[in-house]
C-alpha cells in the first residue's frame, strides 16, 4: 500500500466541536452514512461516535466511524 494511501488519523476524524450540540439541544441531529438513517448523537470515543436512530419503530443504538457521520443543518 502507498503512503498517499494511508489516511492520518488526524484527518480521518472530525474535529471535536463537529457533535457539540448548540445552545439549547441536548444532542445533535446527523445523517449516519453507515446506517442509512439520520439519528442523534449520544458520545464519541476517539475515531468513533455513539448514536440513535428510530427505524421500523424501535430505538437503535450503534457506534459507528466518526466518518460515516455528517450534522444535518
Amino acid at each position: 500500500m502507498s503512503e498517499d494511501m494511508i489516511t492520518p488519523p488526524s484527518r480521518a476524524m472530525p474535529d471535536s466541536d463537529r457533535y457539540r450540540p448548540p445552545a439549547g439541544q441536548e444532542h445533535i441531529v446527523v445523517e449516519i452514512d453507515a446506517i442509512g438513517y439520520p439519528g442523534e448523537v449520544l458520545g464519541r470515543n476517539g475515531g468513533r461516535v455513539h448514536v440513535v436512530f428510530v427505524r421500523d419503530g424501535g430505538r437503535y443504538r450503534r457506534w459507528v466511524d466518526a466518518c460515516a457521520v455528517r450534522a444535518v443543518p
